[in-house]
């Protein structure tokens, strides 16, 4: 991680560096909410009353709700938004593992499900934004790599722990608590990454190259 730091030249170490930290530490901890989701949603669903055959259709019914919204989140995006988008997507995280325990009928089990998805869909999208923008392109490879192994050390270890805490909580309860974490984790993310730490103010650290693409895009 101390690579990040020193991406940038002083003047944006300060916003660029913070930044490119906090997407680091709360991809971490989405890793933790979405190794929760995947091992419990199921589980939840079953101790509910419904059966391993519905869980087909659920998914079905999630992924043609939440299809619709990569469109306009990629609008978002392009105009300036990636910091909100990504922070949306945050909340989208806490809805999936908690609005199914607040709603545990078939409409909150695909609501639940929808929010997964949209999450998914919001987060790739808005973090590679931001990042395109602080780094230089020869770099990009290696902070993503790191990225991808914090997300997946927590995808591997969050299973094995949410299988102990089963001796002593429900299902809901866990969720409910993973939920928690996230919510936790999208604050103090949002507080990095949109203003006083805007997404305008990122920009003026950006390369020629960006800058160029950018305007064209524009």
């Amino acid at each position: 991680m101390r690579y990040l730091g020193g991406l940038q030249g002083s003047s944006g170490f300060s916003a660029a560096g913070r930044v490119l930290k906090a997407i680091a530490v709360y991809g971490f901890f989405r890793g933790i909410a979405w190794s929760g989701f995947m091992y419990l949603y199921p589980l939840y669903v079953l101790s509910v009353g419904y059966h391993t055959a519905d869980l087909g259709p659920i998914a079905t019914y999630a992924s043609l709700a939440s299809a619709m919204i990569l469109p306009v989140a990629g609008y978002f995006i392009d105009v300036g938004y990636a910091p909100h988008v990504a922070v949306a997507s945050g909340l989208c995280v806490v809805g999936s593992l908690v609005l199914p325990v607040l709603a545990p009928t078939y409409l909150g089990l695909v609501a639940g499900y929808s929010l997964s998805n949209v999450a998914f869909m919001l987060w790739s999208p808005s973090r590679a934004s931001m990042v395109a923008l602080l780094v230089k392109p020869s770099v990009l490879g290696r902070i993503f790599g790191v990225y991808t192994l914090l997300y997946n050390i927590a995808r591997v270890a969050t299973p094995y722990l949410l299988g102990f805490a089963l001796s002593y909580f429900t299902y809901g309860q866990l969720m409910t608590y993973v939920g928690a974490v996230i919510l936790a984790a999208t604050a103090g993310f949002a507080v990095v990454v949109t203003p006083p730490v805007s997404y305008t103010h990122l920009r003026a650290h950006e390369t020629s190259l960006h800058l160029v693409c950018r305007l064209l895009l524009e």
